[in-house]
This record gives structure tokens, C-alpha cells and sequence, in this order.
């Protein structure tokens, strides 16, 4: 039985030299990122921002150093010994595993903005589908062309991932009885991957805090430009005053607002003695998307000081809105004066 499992595992080590399965599974990660980086349920959300990560900052840096360095560390072979033996051709030193991460993602942060720009060259701007794209075709000739180097190398100085032989230690550690290393590496095992979610989720997870919607009016200036500034402060009753008003929706989520234009008369203390309502309007905006209303008020009332009341409603608007009530609230003092015709 030793003899047949020592021959399976010299078979296991075998293939494990022919196939890479490192590059295998960076591809197969890339490729499974991009589908779920493009589909509704999980844009936006924390699992995207990991997945966008992992995809920038690890996968082109990583089949990067497989390009450079195709052979790993062999105890005995001094032509694989480390980055220190300067004075030997690059293709002939090695890395282990912990040095090929720790290298992707420093190279990844030097490769980055050269696909950027190669990118912005390319197509004239940078969208999520363009960016995927050059990501996943750089991993993808990486790929080849370090598998392709690989072969290059003997195959006793080769780097392999040791699938096989990570098996048969886990399963030696767990089927061992009484063997306190075992079970203490386990556990750190497990300590680290319980750190390592924990960490992620603090810093993907998005704070409540977070989500919110602009609310802000604008006006058009001499030269045409919607602006926030240069509002009308006099009206004229019965006469229609192009207003505009805008909601950028930051919700993480679509969402339905709808806005009530008032316009009130208002009391010493601050109370609505008179109200007349001069528009309402509703819209479900899309998540990162702003809402333009370009809507003309006109005022029914006279008098100074009076007082153009917006309020903003997640969903529906009750009959009687108020300060108290609404997601958000702006206003603008003006002065509404009879036409001329009827002063006459």
C-alpha cells in the first residue's frame, strides 16, 4: 500500500509540472469576475468591490512574475536560489509561492496605469467594459506566455502549484491521532481565513451613512448654463417662470422621488398661513443617475416675502407636505406682483 500511494504520488507531482494550475485558476477567477462584475445583482455591491480587487490588484502582476520567473526555489540548486544572486540571468532564478504574491501585487500597481493608458489610446476613455476587457487580455497572453516559459525549465526546477500534495497534508493532519501540531495548524488555518473575512467585511461593507441624494436647484445664466446661483426673486402672478430642479440619486439603489412645489405665504413665527401648490411630479431614478426637472411654477398669490417652497419624497408624497415630513426641502424667497394690465 506505501509503495502504490509513494506511485500515485509521483504521478500526481508529474502532472502537476505539466499542467499550471496556478495560471489556470487566475484565468478561471478573471474570467468568472468579469461575468459577475456585469450582472445586475451584484454591481455596486460589496462582492464587487472584492472581485474588482482581486481582478486589479493581484491577476495581471501575478501572471507577470510567472513570465518572469517560470522556475521556483530547490533546496541543493543554487541557480534557483534567490532575487539576491545578481549576478546570474534573470531567467534562471526562482520564487516561491509567497514571493509570487507578495511580487503580483506590487507589479499589478506598476502595470495598472500602463494598461490605462494603453486603454484611453485605444478606444478615447475608459469605461467598465473597456477596462475589464484589457485586464482580462493581458491575464489571458500573460497566461500563455508564462506557461510557455515554463516549459522552458527543467522540470525538477520548475514551479508547480502542489495540488496533490496539499491534499495529502491536510488529510494527514486531520486522520493523524493525537498529533498537537496538526491541530494547531488547523487552527491557525482557521484563524486566518475568520481575519481575513472579518477585515473584508469592515472595509467592503457600505456604512448607511453612506447612501444619500443630492437635492439642489439651477437656473440658466446670460450665457444659457444651467448654474446654482442667479435665481429669480420676482414674479409675476399668473405668468409661467421657468424653474429647474435636479436629484442625483447616491442610494445604491433605483429609487422613486417624488417632488412638491409650493408656493406659501409665512407667517413672523415661521408658520404657513397660506399655501398654494403649483407642481408635482414623479420619477424612479436609476443608481449613480441624476433627475432634471425642467418645470415652469406659476404663482397664484401677491405679495412680498413669499415663500417657493420644494420638497423632495422617497416614494409617494402625502397631500399635505411639510418640512417635517419630506427626505429633503429647499426654498426661495421671492416677490410676487400683479400684472400690469390688472394694476393699470
Amino acid at each position: 500500500m506505501a509503495g502504490m500511494s509513494d506511485l500515485q504520488h509521483e504521478r500526481g507531482l508529474r502532472f502537476s509540472e505539466v499542467v499550471p494550475f496556478d495560471l489556470i485558476a487566475v484565468f478561471a477567477f478573471v474570467v468568472l469576475a468579469d461575468a459577475a462584475l456585469v450582472s445586475s445583482p451584484v454591481r455596486g455591491s460589496p462582492l464587487a468591490t472584492l472581485l474588482g480587487l482581486v481582478l486589479l490588484m493581484f491577476a495581471p502582476g501575478y501572471v507577470f512574475v510567472a513570465f518572469l520567473f517560470p522556475g521556483t526555489r530547490v533546496a541543493g540548486v543554487a541557480r534557483f536560489d534567490s532575487l539576491t544572486d545578481l549576478g546570474r540571468p534573470l531567467r534562471d532564478r526562482g520564487l516561491d509561492g509567497v514571493e509570487r504574491v507578495a511580487l503580483a501585487f506590487g507589479l499589478s500597481l506598476a502595470l495598472l496605469p500602463l494598461l490605462g493608458l494603453a486603454v484611453s489610446l485605444a478606444v478615447g476613455g475608459f469605461t467598465e467594459e473597456t477596462v475589464l476587457t484589457a485586464v482580462t487580455g493581458f491575464v489571458f497572453v500573460g497566461a500563455v506566455a508564462a506557461t510557455a516559459r515554463r516549459y522552458q525549465v527543467p522540470p525538477e526546477s520548475r514551479f508547480v502549484l502542489p495540488v496533490e500534495r496539499s491534499f495529502d497534508w491536510v488529510r494527514h493532519g486531520v486522520t493523524e491521532p493525537s498529533t498537537p501540531t496538526a491541530v494547531v495548524n488547523v487552527v491557525l488555518a482557521i484563524s486566518v481565513v475568520v481575519a481575513v473575512v472579518a477585515l473584508g467585511s469592515a472595509l467592503l461593507v457600505p456604512k448607511s451613512a453612506e447612501t444619500y441624494s443630492d437635492f439642489y436647484l439651477l437656473a440658466r445664466n446670460d450665457a444659457g448654463d444651467l448654474v446654482t446661483s442667479g435665481f429669480p426673486t420676482t414674479m409675476v402672478s399668473g405668468e409661467p417662470q421657468p424653474l429647474v430642479m435636479a436629484v442625483a440619486n447616491h442610494e445604491g439603489a433605483a429609487t422613486t422621488y417624488t417632488v412638491v412645489v409650493e408656493l406659501q405665504q409665512v407667517s413672523a413665527n415661521d408658520q404657513v398661513t397660506r399655501r398654494t401648490e403649483l407642481a408635482r411630479a414623479t420619477r424612479t431614478v436609476a443608481p449613480g443617475q441624476t433627475w432634471t426637472l425642467r418645470r415652469s411654477v406659476v404663482p397664484t398669490m401677491v405679495g412680498d416675502n413669499l415663500r417657493l417652497q420644494y420638497y423632495l419624497y422617497k416614494g409617494p408624497a402625502p397631500g399635505n407636505p411639510d418640512v417635517a415630513s419630506a427626505y429633503r426641502h429647499l426654498h426661495l424667497w421671492v416677490t410676487v406682483t400683479a400684472p400690469a394690465a390688472a394694476t393699470s
